[in-house]
């Protein structure tokens, strides 16, 4: 049944170490696709094992498939895995004076990071950020930036790709189109990035069109709204974002995934009808909803009235399903 399909596009943040109600929940009933662990979920190395092992199990039981799970382990203070101590992105580059220092440093790194996930049942990192920072003192995102150079955090940026795949882990580059001029955390606020030149706008996307050659697997789209590309729409809810600028004129064919639709700048300012709708007809394939269960209840079933009932968000949400599941017939670590 087409409906057997909807939750197969959500990644979904839940409670708890270990298996319980809610996990049953999302694996029997809603079919998630993916996972997201929080420190809420990791007390220390060998509970992380036994957890992801128990979720794989049952998911191939009750589905006849792996899930993708996911984290974000950045390094510095964006480090789900606490016991797994890495510097900062910022200090990758900074500490090294010159760019073959830099890279050494990625490479231990993200070898390093790579290596500790995949053994503790992880098969998806959400890093790098390839968003710009000129000044991590006042930027909101600080630390978690290779640097203000987009040649430079596009060259370090695949080379952290590329490293993680040689291990097994998907990279999800982020946060497209850049957040280097956003003046406020879409954790709280909704934002405008404004560009004051076209010299800009492509100082932002430089980093993304390198992971892009790098063959990321997927790339998260910031909650900004760009004025210069769509005035309404913010990220993951314009097709010009998405469809136009990642897929058509920078060529992307692999998993496009929202930033976080708890986010305030999403959850506070759009309906769960519209957030799905939008989103689906921009070409998002993933849909992360990581801290409000009922949240993503509401979307869920509001999808599935889309897909029953709109001819071309349903022919949209089948893109993406079969985006997915060609995936998952590739298998998953």
């Amino acid at each position: 049944m087409l409906t057997n399909t909807i939750g197969s596009r959500f990644w979904v943040g839940f409670n708890g170490t270990s298996w319980n109600d809610e996990l049953r929940t999302l694996i029997e009933s809603y079919h998630v696709g993916g996972l997201v662990l929080f420190h809420r979920n990791i007390v220390d190395s060998e509970q992380l094992i036994d957890l992801t092992n128990t979720i794989q199990k049952q998911a191939l039981s009750r589905l006849g498939r792996r899930l993708f799970i996911a984290v974000d382990q950045e390094g510095g203070r964006v480090r789900r895995l606490k016991f797994l101590e890495t510097p900062a992105p910022r200090s990758l580059a900074e500490n090294a004076n010159t760019i073959e220092q830099r890279q050494m440093n990625v490479s231990r790194y993200s070898s390093e990071t790579a290596q500790t996930l995949i053994f503790h049942g992880i098969n998806v990192n959400l890093s790098p950020v390839l968003d710009i920072v000129h000044d991590k003192s006042s930027h909101f995102l600080g630390d978690r930036s290779f640097g203000s150079d987009p040649d430079e955090v596009g060259l370090l940026g695949a080379l952290w790709i590329q490293i993680h795949r040689k291990h097994g882990i998907h990279s999800v580059a982020k946060h497209f189109p850049g957040l280097s001029r956003a003046l406020l955390d879409p954790h709280e606020h909704r934002l405008s990035v404004l560009w004051d030149s076209p010299s800009d706008m492509y100082s932002d996307i430089k980093p993304f069109e390198a992971a892009i050659r790098a063959r990321v697997f997927g790339i998260m789209i910031s909650h900004g709204i760009y004025p210069l590309w769509d005035p309404k729409w913010p990220g993951p809810l314009s097709t010009v974002v998405c469809r136009e600028w990642l897929r058509k004129r920078l060529s992307f064919d692999r998993f496009i995934l929202s930033d976080d639709l708890d986010m305030k700048a999403i959850s506070d300012h759009y309906p769960p009808q519209v957030i799905v709708e939008r989103s689906t007809l921009a070409g998002v394939d993933c849909l992360l909803v990581c801290n409000n269960i009922s949240h993503f209840e509401r979307l869920y079933e509001a999808l599935i009235k889309l897909v029953e009932n709109n001819s071309k968000v349903r022919e949209a949400h089948l893109e993406s399903v079969y985006r997915i599941e060609r995936e998952f017939e590739r298998g998953l670590q």
